[in-house]
């Protein structure tokens, strides 16, 4: 008989029988090659020692030492078997074993039997017991494949499931770049329009300015020749040229400073009026120049630039929220004529009250849009102002059963009383805000049955529900609450 420490070295770990195609990994272990398949599509590390499996250690040759051995210790085991097992004695009386102890599990000898310690018990022959456990182990063999066949299956669809979320992935990924591409597409050709459009009137501008400057340069250059050549008649020495000088060029000179609208008169050798020359004062050209100051203007785009590039983009913005318009056949709720706004009928606005002893009462005061949704995703915006009561969501089209067996056909965000709270089919809880939102966002995708609150302002996630239904619309819901008027409730249009 096979020594027990020689086949425990020819056991795998896994499957707890002699190797069979025996392989050996890097970390000194070794396994079936169908065993160490099966456990490496879970987990890539080492089934005995953890550790883990590097990808060179894919294509795994077989261990044919270990290969060799384990045939050699399955033959010896069947002759073994051949021989009758006569290797198997009785530890205590050294006699063969040829019972089965049916109480106490084990193989034992005749004397055994007839011993203090089995009295009592139950005794079958080795071969009928053995045959009722291989049957035993038959039918655990056949669950084991049956379900092992079952979890291969799971395994093979969660690997396309995976092999799908990394494809769904790339596309989302390759969306993204696309939209967001568009976005910045958008935005460098409308920078580049409005840069251009700021080129044409700053150059329109400096043109005129230039103008300006020259004729400013031009009196100047001609005023300081002037200057110059005034300075250098006053370093004239003598008396005599002094005064020819003044006679031929000064008078007329500083009659021009004087009275720039008459020419300097031309001489003919008559007398000049000099002393009506020095009556009028000197006009100076600074009061007829004026510097041209920066006149141009971008309009909304120098103060308001992002905020109206914004609200150009939702022109090519695609898809935007839904432009949802309101139905209601209740007198208690007026729609206005685009019917993207309701608010509560004047007179009737204390029928739209919801408390809780009249909430059944006041069903028929709420409203859905006429759009009905059932695949895809889509969006849409209210804006709630600072209304007394209102309710946000989505209600079912059509139910089977009755209302009171269903629980609330709505799924919706409530305000009321300065509170927020969440209802949905089977959930109620209060949340709170930082900032009071003047818009909510409900995003609803078909797909995964989620319905999904934001504050429109900032687009910060509020609460996500489920939505079993697989018809629903958009629902509304408004009213005052002590006393307090609510603003209307309008769809966003974009």
């Amino acid at each position: 008989m096979a020594s027990t420490a020689y086949i425990e070295e020819l056991t795998c770990s896994v499957c707890l029988s002699l190797f069979t195609d025996p392989v050996s990994l890097s970390c000194g272990h070794s396994f079936c090659r169908q065993c160490f398949t099966h456990f490496r599509r879970t987990q890539n590390l080492c089934p005995h020692c953890r550790a883990r499996i590097s990808t060179a250690e894919g294509n795994l040759s077989t261990n044919h030492i270990l290969k060799s051995l384990a045939n050699k210790a399955k033959e010896e085991a069947v002759r073994d078997e051949k021989r009758g097992g006569t290797d198997w004695l009785c530890p205590d009386h050294d006699e063969k074993l040829k019972l089965f102890c049916e109480t106490d599990q084990q193989l034992v000898c005749v004397i055994c039997r007839d011993g203090e310690k089995h009295d009592g018990h139950k005794f079958k022959p080795i071969k009928e017991a053995a045959l009722a456990r291989r049957r035993e182990l038959d039918e655990a063999i056949q669950f084991l494949t049956s379900d092992n066949s079952s979890v291969e299956q799971l395994a093979e669809q969660q690997e396309e499931e995976m092999t799908k979320t990394k494809t769904k992935s790339c596309q989302l990924r390759t969306q993204i770049s696309s939209q967001f591409e568009e976005m910045h597409q958008f935005l460098k050709k409308r920078e580049e329009k409005i840069k251009n459009e700021l080129q044409v009137k700053e150059e329109k501008t400096l043109k005129k300015m230039r103008g300006n400057l020259e004729s400013m340069e031009l009196i100047l250059s001609e005023r300081k020749e002037k200057e110059v050549m005034m300075k250098s008649a006053q370093d004239i020495p003598d008396s005599e040229g002094f005064l020819h000088w003044w006679n031929d060029m000064g008078l007329s000179e500083i009659k021009a400073l004087k009275d720039r609208d008459i020419p300097p008169p031309e001489r003919h050798g008559e007398a000049t009026t000099e002393d009506a020359t020095k009556e009028r004062p000197y006009k100076s050209r600074v009061h007829d120049l004026k510097v041209t100051p920066v006149s141009f203007s971008l309009g909304p785009y120098e103060s308001h630039l992002q905020f109206f590039v914004w609200k150009e983009m939702l022109q090519v913005i695609k898809p935007l929220p839904e432009r949802l318009t309101l139905q209601t056949l209740s007198q208690k709720l007026t729609i206005s004529n685009d019917r993207r706004s309701v608010f509560c009928t004047p007179g009737n606005a204390e029928s739209a009250f919801l408390t809780h002893s009249a909430r059944h009462q006041s069903q028929q005061s709420k409203l859905v849009s006429k759009s009905k949704f059932s695949t895809g995703q889509h969006c849409w915006e209210i804006e709630v102002g600072s209304g007394a009561f209102w309710e946000l969501g989505v209600k079912q089209i059509s139910a089977r059963f009755l209302f009171g067996l269903l629980g609330s056909r709505t799924v919706c965000l409530r305000y009321r009383n300065q509170k927020y709270t969440i209802h949905g089919t089977v959930t109620e809880k209060q949340i709170t805000f930082s900032d009071t939102p003047r818009k909510i966002a409900l995003y609803l995708n078909c797909a995964t049955k989620e319905l999904s609150f934001y504050n429109a302002d900032d687009m910060s996630i509020i609460y996500t529900l489920v939505c079993n239904w697989k018809d629903v619309s958009a629902y509304f819901n408004i009213g005052e609450c002590d006393g307090v008027d609510s603003d209307p409730l309008a769809v966003c249009w974009y």
